[in-house]
């Protein structure tokens, strides 16, 4: 007894447990023998792929008889006048009966599961059938153990379906049957066999032996002999795999007859022509095949009866894998054909329509919200915009809304566009005209607001905000953290003090409600719990910083790279970014192209100025060969939980000269001052560049005198334009190379790591077609340029996150020293006159002492202690206001006129022209107040520009009074009345010559920050602390000569002002004397730390250390809200978001908060099955501009709270709280 088990129903499987050679199994494939009983199993097929099929082959043997060769006597055999073209004898015969148990299994998702599964199932019941037939199995307990098998298998087996295929019962199969009339069956087979031919059973096997080939069988043969050519073994072989997968081909055609029959019935204006024409394909292919077997048939005969070489067989081969049949061919036309077929079906199932163009039209025009995917035969070609297409279409049919998704089938004549495309329509008007452009969005998570709660007063946001990373409200959807989008903008969600920012405005953290991406979630909007909600945003990770400073002379093509280094982010080659409808400039640049119009000779140059971007206070024209890049720009490109602050400066080395230069150095030393630390700094240069010496002082010597020297280690060498020398740095390296060898001590380095060769020529190729102008150059070299210089930004960006970032506080001790005395300028000069006016309080005061009759006039006048004070109160948003005196109310303060600014000409003012808290500074004609104009527009000012000023704190003079509790008792004390005015004369004169001690410790400080400035100043240095006291000189003056105007005077304000003029010259001498003692050695100026230290000094004053310390926090905080950046969102490419979260060393990261810490980017632009695909609202851009920075306070103010500070944006975001805008499926 034989028991095995056929995996699978292949004729390569069948025969092998049939122990059938190659040449039985060609002449069965040839129809050459006829099969029955169990050989019906041979003949059996599927006529589908829905299910799979193998079998337990059963053989039992009875007896064996064979020929006794060397016995054999010579007879007369009266068959061979019959059978004169015999080759072979029997020689031998097995007796006994096989037995097939065909099963057969319907196939799941996964068809290689499905098929372990099978074969699983079937040696169960071979261990079945082989403890039925074993003959030593004769105890009662062994016998219940199979009847318990027994049944355990009928549960197992219930699934399958069988056929039987037997010698016994006359050689007939059984078809579908159960499992439990299999194991009937088998019980019975030893009944059955006993009762055929007396237990022998059916021959079930013959020994064959040619003839001739054993000398007894000599002469048996009286015709003429005929060779028996005998096939290659691997011919045969190879016709044995083409039969199977000539069965498998015949199967997958019929299913998908059977599918495209039920489809059209469901869709019956589906591309009728599209299926005709695959079925006359598929007709041929099947055509093909039976053609295949009829020759091989005719062939095999022919090639073994010697009337045609063997060759033939080998011919028919070839014939067959050259036409439409072999696999490969077959796939190519049936896969999109099946394909296209589900895609069809799947979109029914799924709720959708499918049509042609008039029936979208129709669908359309009802004024339903309905999505639709256009496409037509040809757009299916291009297979991204295809496959991501229909993926967008899944996802939205399986979100189960009530909105109308449809897919249309069109001709090329409905439609305009190239490439296949999913639009939504609302009220019969588009809304979205390419949902691929925002594919982003179909992986994402939601919130959303009502749009009263959002303020969208144009406030920027607050620079320490954090990515929204939160798991959803819903218990349904697991614990995982997903970052949250907002439903109206589509930008991520941010989190800073209570507050949620995106593009649209900010609004209060629990205002929001949630809808994560999963599935699981249902349709509806969730809301947190709020104690839940604020815990987890308090717990947010801060962004981590990649912070990179570039540098370049002027032309070498800084704005570009930026705007290069954009795209290869975003889009995958050249080809997608020239598909898109229009260019996604994040910074304004100019450039000219060039190109030959006619033949040579005779042809003419024609030249093109290109502009990208719109031009801005920070952007001028470049085609001119100025520097296109005027101030210093921030750009801040947020991937996922990471920032990639690119800082961009104006070209040196222009016409200007070596002051403009180093002004530039200032205002790079100045920023920098406002950034946490800096990851790497990038120097750009062309590689014919030949002014190496200038690049090398401006970028290394002079930067490297105010950083840290380390920082050196952190500086990557850029190259541009390298397609012109095979993008390799050209002859510049060698020269910059022979100039790093002069200065080693500055411990630069010139590796393959830290040099990077980039060619923007491939973006001004974009450029220049979405504007129009078609360059004469082939686009091939521009697709090579975008790839290899995309690969180059990628690299750059791994390798400056692989770099240790250096702290810019820690580093730029001498800028910092500048920057506290900038600060401390205002606050010293008003500090000044404040304690000057206090004085004068004083003095008055003393008069009044001393002239008092009575003592409760003494007391009177005795009880308080005054001075005048001044407060600097943060504005809730900066504004436009006007000091012409005509526009100010007068508030008295001890007799002093002070003015107040009643005309708010803009409030809020956003405007990034100006500088704060300058009169008349910059070109404030920008700010919407002007509209343009040299005179403000308000109704109620109308003055000149230079009247006005741009504020972000407010100032509040005021007479501060604090009661002296013991005075009444120190009366009481005194024995006359002369001794109690002795006593209070006495106090009073010592508070005032505190105040005097106190004032010339501040002018004194005064005049040697003044001296440390002009020492350390980069730029020629204008004494800001005479500047400001000028101001404070000429507003006084102001309001005196125009109260005069109108009759009135104002005695004390001249004093304030004879007081104030004092003061400047006070302050000029000083400098003076101690310039002139330090160039005679007689004094040491101050250094960093010396002016740490008098800080610490001024802020130790008793009586106006605290004030001074106060506001200069709030001038600090003024100036670090001035700090501007813009904020960019890039959809980036799969293969690049993945790049990007590979991770890197923990200890290279400083966050922008104070603990450092610092989360993974969880970037993913896949769109995956489950995530909805919503629209964008129209109106509101991916990006949003003009967002600002501020650092933390200054280790001077730790003690402190600092001011609640907040980064600016350009646009604001408007929203109508009763627009009709449709909603999204949800």
């Amino acid at each position: 007894m034989l028991i095995t088990v056929a995996a699978n129903d292949t004729l390569t499987e069948k025969f092998a447990k049939f122990g059938i050679g190659n040449e039985l199994a060609a002449s069965f494939l040839a129809g050459m023998i006829p099969v029955s009983g169990s050989g019906s199993y041979l003949t059996s097929t599927r006529r589908t792929e829905r299910f799979i099929e193998g079998a337990v082959v059963l053989k039992l043997t009875t007896e064996e008889v064979k020929l006794d060769l060397n016995n054999l006597k010579r007879t007369n055999y009266t068959c061979l006048s019959t059978h004169r073209d015999a080759t072979h004898v029997v020689v031998g015969i097995t007796f006994g009966a096989r037995i097939i148990l065909g099963a057969r299994l319907a196939v799941g998702e996964r068809t290689s599961q499905s098929g372990k599964h099978l074969a699983s199932q079937l040696e169960q019941l071979a261990s079945y059938v082989r403890s039925k037939q074993s003959p030593l199995i004769k105890s009662e307990f062994e016998q219940n153990n199979i009847h318990g098998h027994k049944g355990n298998l009928h549960q197992t087996l219930d699934g399958l379906t069988f056929a039987i295929f037997s010698d016994l019962s006359n050689g007939q199969h059984i078809q579908n049957v159960r499992i439990a009339e299999v194991t009937d069956f088998i019980d019975k087979v030893p009944s059955r066999l006993a009762k055929m031919d007396y237990g022998r059973g059916v021959n079930i096997s013959y020994d064959l032996m040619t003839i001739d080939t054993h000398p007894s069988l000599t002469g048996f043969r009286t015709g003429p002999i005929s060779p028996v050519i005998q096939t290659p073994k691997s011919i045969l072989q190879q016709f044995i795999q083409i039969f199977d997968q000539c069965d498998r081909q015949e199967r997958l055609i019929h299913d998908y007859y059977n599918d495209s029959s039920a489809v059209y019935f469901r869709c019956p204006k589906a591309n009728n022509a599209e299926v005709a024409r695959i079925g006359t394909k598929l007709d041929s292919i099947l055509q093909s095949m039976k053609t295949f077997e009829s020759d091989y048939r005719q062939a095999l005969s022919d090639v073994r009866s010697s009337i045609c070489p063997p060759e033939r067989l080998s011919e028919i081969l070839h014939s067959y894998y050259a036409g439409q049949a072999p696999p490969k061919a077959f796939q190519l036309i049936l896969s999109p054909a099946v394909d296209d077929l589900y895609f069809k079906r799947d979109i029914l199932d799924l709720g959708g329509q499918y049509g042609d163009f008039t029936d979208a039209s129709n669908a359309i025009s009802t004024g339903s919200n309905i999505y639709v995917l256009y496409f037509t035969s040809a757009s299916k070609q291009d297979n991204d915009s295809w496959e991501t297409n229909r993926r967008i279409i899944r996802n939205l049919l399986q979100r189960k809304s009530n909105y109308v998704v449809a897919v249309a089938e069109c001709s090329p004549e409905d439609i305009t566009f190239s490439k296949s495309r999913v639009s939504f329509y609302s009220r019969c008007e588009v809304v979205v005209k390419d949902m691929r452009e925002l594919q982003d969005y179909a992986d994402q998570s939601f919130a959303k607001f009502e749009l009263e709660a959002l303020n969208t007063d144009g406030r920027p946001s607050p620079i320490d905000r954090r990515l929204v990373k939160l798991a959803c409200p819903s218990r349904t959807c697991g614990n995982e953290a997903r970052v949250w989008y907002c439903y109206h903008c589509r930008q991520p969600l941010e989190y800073c003090d209570k507050r949620i920012y995106c593009g649209c405005g900010h609004t209060c953290a629990d205002s929001f409600t949630w809808q994560c991406k999963s599935t699981k979630h249902g349709t509806q909007f969730m809301a947190y719990k709020p104690e839940n909600l604020m815990k987890q945003l308090q717990e947010l990770e801060s962004y981590k910083e990649q912070n990179i400073l570039l540098l370049g002379e002027t032309g070498v093509g800084k704005s570009t790279f930026i705007n290069a280094f954009y795209h290869y982010l975003t889009y995958r080659d050249l080809d997608e970014a020239m598909s898109r409808e229009k260019l996604n400039a994040i910074i304004p640049s100019s450039f000219t192209m060039q190109r030959i119009a006619g033949s040579p000779p005779g042809g003419k140059v024609i030249q093109t100025n290109i502009h990208v971007g719109k031009t801005d206070q920070l952007e001028a024209d470049g085609t001119q060969g100025h520097s296109a890049t005027q101030q210093i720009g921030v750009y801040r490109i947020c991937v996922g939980s990471t920032i990639y602050r690119i800082i961009d400066t104006p070209g040196f080395g222009v016409d200007c000269g070596e002051d403009t230069d180093r002004k530039i150095l200032d205002n790079i030393l100045q920023t920098l001052h406002l950034i946490n630390s800096i990851n790497g700094i990038i120097i750009l240069m062309k590689p014919d560049a030949a002014r190496l010496t200038l690049t090398f002082r401006f970028c290394i010597k002079e930067l490297l005198t105010y950083l840290h020297p380390d920082v050196a280690m952190n500086i990557m060498w850029g190259f541009t334009n390298t397609r012109q020398s095979n993008y390799a740095p050209g002859n510049s390296y060698k020269s910059l190379e022979r100039l790093l060898d002069d200065h080693k001590s500055l411990g630069l380095s010139l590796t393959p790591e830290n040099v990077f060769c980039f060619d923007s020529e491939s973006f001004r190729y974009l450029a220049a077609r979405k504007s129009g102008c078609i360059p004469a150059e082939n686009p091939g070299d521009f697709r090579r340029s975008w790839q290899r210089s995309a690969d180059e930004t990628r690299r750059l960006i791994k390798y400056v996150a692989s770099l240790r970032p250096y702290s810019v506080i820690d580093t730029l001790c001498l800028n910092r020293a500048r920057e506290l005395i900038l600060q401390l300028t205002a606050p010293i000069a008003e500090v000044d006159d404040k304690i000057q006016r206090s004085m004068d309080l004083i003095t008055g005061q003393l008069n009044k002492v001393k002239a008092a009759k009575t003592l409760k006039e003494l007391l009177k006048h005795s009880v308080y202690c005054k001075r005048v004070d001044i407060e600097l109160k943060p504005l809730e948003t900066p504004r436009t206001v006007c000091k012409s005196p005509s526009c100010v109310a007068l508030e008295d303060v001890g007799g002093v006129k002070r003015p107040v600014y009643k005309s708010l000409c803009h409030d809020p003012c956003y405007s990034t022209c100006v500088a704060d808290e300058v009169v008349g500074h910059g070109n404030p004609t920008r700010c919407t107040a002007f509209k343009g104009k040299s005179t403000c527009q308000n109704r109620e000012c109308g003055h000149r520009w230079q009247d006005h000023m741009h504020i972000r704190f407010s100032k509040e003079e005021k007479i501060a009074r604090a009661r002296d509790p013991d005075v009444e008792s120190r009366m009481v004390e005194s024995k006359t009345m002369l001794d109690a005015q002795k006593a209070t004369v006495k106090r009073l004169r010592k508070q005032r010559r505190e105040h005097r001690k106190e004032l010339g410790e501040i002018r004194n400080a005064a005049s040697r920050f003044g001296m440390f400035m002009k020492i350390n100043s980069i730029t020629p240095y204008k004494d800001a602390m005479i500047a400001y006291r000028e101001g404070l000189i000429t507003e006084e003056r102001d309001l005196i000569g125009f109260s005069k105007s109108n009759g009135v005077t104002l005695p004390e304000n001249e004093k304030r002002l004879e007081a104030l003029e004092k003061s400047k010259e006070g302050y000029e001498v000083l400098t003076s004397l101690l310039e002139s003692q330090i160039a005679d050695f007689d004094e040491v100026a101050l250094d960093e730390q010396g002016v740490d230290d008098m800080v610490n000094q001024l802020y130790s004053l008793p009586l106006w250390g605290d004030k001074l310390q106060e506001m200069r926090r709030i001038v600090e905080w003024s100036r670090t809200e001035s700090f501007r950046e813009q904020q960019f969102w890039p959809k980036l490419r799969k293969d690049v978001a993945a790049f990007l979260q590979q991770p890197t060393n923990p200890n290279n990261t400083i966050s922008n908060q104070d603990d450092g810490s610092a989360v993974a980017s969880t970037v993913t632009n896949d769109v995956v099955s489950g995530g909805l695909f919503p629209t964008q609202t129209p109106g509101i851009s991916g990006q949003d501009t003009t967002d600002h920075g501020k650092r933390p306070a200054s280790h001077h103010d730790a003690n402190n709270t600092e001011p609640e500070g907040h980064a600016t944006r350009d646009k604001r975001r408007k929203h109508n709280p009763d627009s009709r805008q449709p909603q999204l499926p949800v």
